[in-house]
């Protein structure tokens, strides 16, 4: 069975590639999945798999409003300043496709002791020949509903 075949025949998320430096760095095969990589390299403080996922034209917006370019967000997640951080959760992910080019929602929980907060990520990506990259990213807070009895 030819490569393309085999490959098509098989669901992948993911491809792997060893890059110039020899380290192994993921290739997002869907839009849904370079969101994924994304999230998990934050998480991870992976910048192999930041510097894979991230188009070099790539901002992100935090929920504060700062913009951060492709530079400064890999710098944030540089290996000396690796941290712990909270568990978080990807779901209700959407993505509406537009060919070469695709908008993705999805909703981050993060766990934390005593707290938990949500955010919504919007992202763009774009598919590349060695797949698909993350072109922006900005996150909103979710609001706690204080009052259910007035939600709609």
């Amino acid at each position: 069975m030819r490569l393309p075949t085999l490959l098509a025949a098989i669901p992948i998320a993911v491809l792997l590639f060893v890059s110039p430096d020899g380290h192994a760095a993921a290739i997002a095969s869907t839009p849904q999945a370079a969101v994924q990589q994304y999230v998990q390299a934050e998480s991870k403080f992976d910048l192999d798999a930041l510097k894979a996922v991230l188009d070099p034209q790539f901002i992100e917006i935090s929920p504060l409003g700062q913009v951060d370019d492709h530079a400064a967000v890999l710098s944030f997640y540089a290996p000396e300043k690796k941290m712990d951080g909270p568990s978080v959760q990807l779901a209700q992910t959407v993505v509406h496709d537009h060919g070469d080019t695709a908008v993705v929602s999805a909703q981050l929980s993060y766990a934390m002791q005593g707290h938990a907060m949500t955010l919504t990520l919007g992202a763009v990506a774009r598919k590349t020949p060695q797949g698909w990259q993350l072109l922006s990213a900005q996150y909103t807070p979710v609001r706690e509903n204080r009052n259910p009895a007035a939600a709609p």
